[in-house]
């Protein structure tokens, strides 16, 4: 086998973890090397994977903000998946995020083109397609980012940008999408109004992995290459979403549906509580603006680069929802 080392940035977290599970357990790379942030995250992921897929990857310490720390810990590889990004709704969080997240790209992608890798796929998402006025300070921070993903394509990086919708995946981490599983698991009074585009990990894992495939086949002149693609696998009301999980956990499905003048009313009261306690509000004003929001989203032009090319059906995805390891 010719010498093949994946770098998967963010790989402690939901969609990393089940990026290297995939990698793996694909025989085609030599080496998977995991790239993590803090400690405590990869403590975590240890428990969500196997422990022969943990044993098998390479985990590396490493801060993406620090240049010589990416140039070491990138070195050696010749596929990069760049899944690592802050996330955040809160106004505390925007200054880091809109930083952070551009700053990680520009570096990740350079030093990809630095040593000429053979591939590279960049994970944004669905949010950087709402109209700029509409767009989260999380959209904007994963549209700055994809513009540097897509300037070392220009300079001759094979590089495709993945859009997920919301990722779902079993409540393994106490933060993401696998903590609002786990907590429509446990049952929810109310339902937000609104309605968006949801896929399963795996879906998102897989196409990644193919899609790098693809790269290193076809060079800058793949079909794949400067390509940006929606993972959607499903459109659904977050008020069907969250009964489906609460029932396949045995939980109790909302029975009501929230307004938008409630969840107006939520984000505000919120905001008061968070300046007097001095913690992150639980309901911002983005994601209040995000649940009572209707978006379909056409994710079909993935479909060549997904296992028998289609997408995880929903119910697959809400029945793996209760693995308790990847």
């Amino acid at each position: 086998m010719e010498h093949r080392v994946l770098v998967v940035t963010g790989a402690s977290g939901t969609l990393g973890a089940h990026a290297v599970s995939a990698a793996v357990a694909s025989g085609r790379w030599n080496r998977v090397v995991g790239l993590y942030r803090r400690p405590d995250s990869l403590r975590t992921t240890e428990n969500a994977l196997e422990p022969s897929v943990f044993a098998a990857v390479e985990w590396r310490l490493v801060d993406l903000l620090d240049p010589v720390g990416v140039e070491a810990a990138l070195a050696d590889g010749t596929h990069l998946l760049h899944a690592a990004a802050r996330v955040g709704f809160a106004p505390q969080e925007y200054p880091a995020m809109l930083r952070d997240n551009p700053r990680t790209a520009e570096l990740v992608f350079n030093q990809a083109l630095h040593q000429g890798m053979r591939g590279a796929v960049h994970i944004s998402s669905i949010s950087v397609l709402a109209d700029k006025p509409d767009r989260s300070m999380y959209g904007h921070s994963k549209a700055a980012s994809e513009q540097e993903a897509f300037r070392n394509f220009a300079e001759g990086l094979p590089v495709s940008v993945l859009r997920p919708g919301v990722i779902l995946t079993p409540p393994l981490w106490e933060e993401g999408s696998s903590r609002l599983v786990s907590t429509a698991a446990a049952g929810l009074p109310f339902a937000s109004p609104g309605a968006t585009g949801w896929v399963d990990a795996r879906d998102v894992a897989a196409a990644a992995l193919a899609l790098l495939e693809a790269l290193d086949a076809g060079g800058v002149e793949s079909p794949a290459a400067g390509q940006a693609y929606v993972a959607v696998g499903a459109n659904h009301s977050f008020a069907q979403v969250f009964q489906d999980i609460a029932r396949a956990f045995g939980g109790r499905p909302p029975k009501r549906i929230a307004s938008a003048r409630m969840l107006g009313f939520a984000w505000r009261a919120e905001a008061v509580l968070a300046r007097l306690t001095g913690r992150l509000p639980r309901i911002t004003r983005d994601s209040a603006r995000a649940a009572v929001a209707t978006h379909t989203y056409d994710g079909s032009a993935l479909a060549a680069y997904l296992p028998n090319g289609a997408y995880t059906s929903w119910e697959q995805t809400v029945a793996g929802l209760r693995r308790d390891q990847l």
